[in-house]
């Protein structure tokens, strides 16, 4: 279904903020740069889904911008002044709740209460606070080089989105996702070219930043790092599989066989798992399913895979029907 809607499965992070919440001020779940869209349309994978909107991530906005920072969190009012308001709030909540409907009034109160204690706090303003670091680490994330020619632009935001997550994980967030965005792998055109002169150098840059990054820190034994897609390539050049607009220079959509990466808290180092064919088509070498990935990523965080979680309806859904992977955990 494209769109937010109530029938949406929970990300992992929304499901993380209902069952391993954490203390106020910081969100549970912080999503970077913006939603997920597709041909004009905002798609499942982010939002609360059926467990309600009290799980959405607070998604905070693009970290590589040159005026960069989170909207209410710079200090404008003096507290007397916000006091002030606050009062103001509750005065007019009261007055509201006497009209009846008491569950949403109480579902605004939770919300209003995460936003006050998020904008009043030090430490949350810290965390977003960008520019405490200095230049030879965001350098070493990779600074901002869009790349015209290539899908996503090059992806210019992403080493500063993933040194904001490690930021807020050091702070104590308990999920940060961040996105490629703009379709930037979806290489239907100008493959290889868009792969080697725009794409790869800043994943490889941002992505060993963050790992040395946390290495150095002595948080990466206690984080767990993944890179994934929804699906990979087609193996050969020109082959179409869509109508996605794939040409002879591109490679179209391959749901058989792709790569997902894992590092750090609950990970054998140096471990590749599984191989394809020879034509890079289907596994050839323990297979693993979607279903599989989710089940090892809850049971590192300590989550029971077979956890029942209930949706709008009270019906009841099992988080992950598949067996965590193994092979690859201590």
């Amino acid at each position: 279904i494209r769109g937010p809607s109530p029938s949406n499965a929970p990300p992992y992070g929304s499901v993380l903020a209902k069952l391993r919440p954490i203390d106020e001020p910081l969100p549970p779940y912080v999503h970077l740069p913006k939603q997920f869209f597709n041909c004009g349309d905002f798609i499942p994978g982010v939002l609360g889904g059926f467990l309600g909107s009290a799980y959405d991530p607070f998604i905070a906005g693009d970290a590589s911008q040159a005026d960069f920072h989170v909207q209410g969190l710079e200090e404008r009012l003096s507290l007397a002044q916000f006091d002030r308001r606050r009062d103001l709030w509750r005065t007019l909540d009261r007055s509201i709740a006497a009209f009846g409907d008491h569950a949403q009034t109480e579902r605004l109160d939770g919300f209003y209460s995460k936003a006050f204690s998020l904008i009043t706090s030090s430490e949350a303003r810290r965390a977003f606070r960008l520019d405490d670091e200095s230049p030879e680490v965001r350098e070493r994330y990779g600074l901002p080089k869009p790349v015209s020619d290539a899908r996503g632009g090059g992806m210019p935001h992403l080493g500063q989105s993933l040194l904001l997550a490690r930021r807020l994980v050091e702070a104590g967030v308990r999920l940060v996702s961040v996105w490629a965005g703009g379709q930037a792998f979806d290489g239907h055109q100008n493959h290889f070219p868009s792969l080697k002169n725009g794409l790869c150098p800043p994943t490889d840059l941002a992505i060993s930043g963050l790992l040395e990054d946390l290495a150095e820190r002595g948080l990466l034994e206690d984080t767990l790092f993944v890179a994934l897609a929804e699906f990979g390539r087609t193996p050969k050049l020109g082959q179409v599989t869509s109508t996605a607009g794939a040409n002879a220079d591109g490679r179209d959509h391959w749901p058989h066989v792709y790569t997902a990466l894992f590092a750090g808290a609950g990970v054998q180092p140096g471990i590749v798992y599984g191989a394809s064919d020879a034509l890079a088509a289907q596994p050839a070498i323990n297979p693993v399913t979607p279903e599989d990935i989710a089940a090892t990523i809850y049971s590192i965080m300590g989550v029971d895979p077979s956890t029942r979680i209930l949706d709008h309806l009270n019906r009841p859904h099992t988080l992950a029907d598949g067996e965590p992977i193994a092979g690859i955990m201590t």
